[in-house]
């Protein structure tokens, strides 16, 4: 009974394993489908599938001839493998030392195997590949690719990336980057590079390497997030990309040592040397070649740029667009719009003084304006509007047979002259000049002049009154702008200096009045002290008359 129960036990083992082993792992990097692939560094990333019944994989190299790929059995037969790795637990993917380094310009073939617990276990056909000074990002650059394209970047933009992931990888093989590498427990199995996990997806050379606890991370390309401890949701795509950060999240990092030395949150750096050397610096987006690289602890930030905002090490709320724009501002709440690095950028603004300069030539329907400002339109007025929504407003305007200016709501309009007040249009239509004239609603001029606004005043002399009247020389004449209006006047060059004005290209009419007045009251005091002496004229003769007619009347 024990040795048919044991004769059936064996035959359900060997039933399960030979179901379990029906399939096979795949390995996928490096290796091609098509062909051979070609590998631009000596220590690729072998990268596989995994099988649910594994307790681990064994990874086997050969050297190589080909063109044509032998099964396991095959080649193990006639060769011995160069490399060989024993890889305990559920890792996909694994990375050689630097002193397992393959050979550059030979030709490998590569398998893995799935080993359950019994130490027995099925091999993967055979991938074939190259060793090539050229870089090639061999299993991961279509699906990096795509994973760009899905966040909408253009085509360019993802070309520039994948370079700086090549120039990345280039650099580890050319200075021979030694990192320490012995891990213990779980951590042997997130160390060995090129993991596809539920929590963390790391591809290249030492990517997320110090990983304890992060999840959600996407580390592609050498030492991207090597750093990283507890850091999650991080996406850090290129050489060195978000290299020291350790705890931050929610940052994406995209180009050749961008975001470097982060440990902030928040952040997003495109291109290569962006953000390089931001801390703590939270909520920050610099896109550009160096943009904002020497942000250390600034916050808040949009740089836009080759070497946008260059020196700005904590400044917080700036917005930088363009070519080296704001490469020299240190300051907070900037707004910088050019190409060059100038100081006095096309557009500056303050955001904490509501401030905003244009220097240079604004126009409005116009793309060659010739002034500071100008509005062009067709077919309809050009309008500046200045309008206080809770008092006056105000405009100037251009139609099609007039312009205008003035408000355009019930209050008087002020002309302002170096800051004062020289005169006001009242809505009654009357004009008053702040030097004391008014000209009245109805049309009536009336000249400043009260006692207040003047000093020195004399007396004009009846002399210096008839002088001036007798040097006046009334003309008839026209003005030059108007050849059919004869007028009646003066001409002020050859006025008497008492009337004249001071360049004599004028004339006062109050100051001929002011002349005729004292010669007409001189006149009238004249006429009067000879009408007094008429008048005691007629009163003498008068009492002479009266004493004869007594003396003809006493001599009857």
């Amino acid at each position: 009974m024990k040795k048919t129960t044991t004769f059936w036990i064996v035959i359900l083992l060997l039933a399960i394993t030979a179901s379990a082993q029906e399939r096979r792992p795949v390995a996928v990097s490096p290796g091609s489908e098509m062909g051979i692939a070609r590998v631009g560094v000596s220590c690729p990333t072998f990268s596989w599938t995994g099988m649910e019944w594994a307790t681990g994989y064994r990874v086997v190299v050969f050297e190589t001839n080909g063109p044509n790929i032998l099964d396991y059995k095959e080649i193990v037969a006639i060769a011995s493998p160069v490399l060989t790795k024993e890889i305990k637990g559920r890792a996909l993917s694994w990375t050689p030392s630097s002193e397992e380094r393959l050979s550059n310009g030979s030709m490998y073939v590569w398998y893995i195997q799935a080993v359950d617990s019994y130490g027995q276990g099925i091999w993967s056909e055979g991938r074939m590949f190259r060793v090539e000074a050229e870089v090639q990002l061999v299993g991961m650059e279509d699906s990096v690719r795509d994973s760009l394209r899905e966040k909408g970047m253009s085509e360019e933009a993802i070309e520039d990336v994948l370079e700086d992931m090549r120039l990345g990888i280039k650099e580890v093989v050319a200075v021979g980057v030694e990192i320490e590498s012995s891990k213990t427990g779980s951590q042997d199995m997130i160390g060995v590079q090129g993991t596809e996990g539920t929590d963390n997806t790391l591809y290249g050379l030492y990517a997320g390497w110090k990983i304890d606890g992060g999840k959600y991370n996407s580390f592609f390309g050498s030492t991207a997030g090597y750093e990283n401890t507890s850091g999650s949701y991080n996406t850090f795509i290129g050489f060195d990309a978000g290299r020291n950060n350790t705890t931050g999240y929610y940052n994406t990092f995209i180009g050749y040592r961008a975001g470097n030395n982060n440990t902030g949150n928040f952040n997003t750096f495109l291109g290569m040397n962006a953000g390089l050397s931001n801390t703590t610096g939270i909520q920050n987006t610099f896109i550009g070649y160096r943009a904002g690289n020497n942000n250390t602890t600034g916050n808040f930030n949009t740089v836009i740029g080759y070497r946008a905002g260059s020196n700005n090490t904590t400044g917080h709320y700036n917005v930088f667009l363009g070519y080296q724009v704001g490469y020299n501002e240190t300051g907070s709440y900037r707004l910088y719009i050019d190409n060059t690095g100038t100081s006095t950028p096309l557009i500056y603004g303050e955001f904490d003084n509501d401030i905003l300069a244009i220097n240079g030539k604004l126009g409005v329907g116009t793309k060659s304006p010739a002034y500071n400002m100008e509005i062009e339109t067709t077919g309809e007025n050009a309008i500046l509007l200045l309008d206080r929504t809770d008092g006056a407003k105000t405009g100037f305007s251009a139609s099609g047979d007039k312009c205008a200016f003035g408000t355009l709501t019930n209050h008087p309009l002020w002309m302002v002259i170096n800051g004062t007040f020289k005169a006001i249009f009242h809505t009654d239509g009357s004009l008053q000049m702040m030097n004391g004239a008014w000209c009245t609603a109805a049309g009536k001029w009336q000249d400043a002049s009260s006692r207040e606004l003047k000093e020195n005043i004399h007396s004009l002399t009846a002399e210096e009154a008839k002088e001036a009247l007798d040097g006046l020389d009334p003309v008839r004449f026209n003005y030059k702008a108007d050849k059919e209006d004869e007028s009646l006047g003066f001409i002020p060059e050859d006025l008497p200096e008492l009337v004249a004005s001071k360049d004599r290209k004028s004339m006062s009419a109050m100051d001929v009045v002011a002349v005729l007045t004292k010669v007409v009251q001189e006149q009238q005091k004249i006429l009067k002290e000879h009408q007094k002496r008429d008048e005691e004229q007629q009163n003498t003769i008068a009492d002479l008359q009266k004493q004869i007619d007594e003396l003809k009347t006493g001599e009857k």
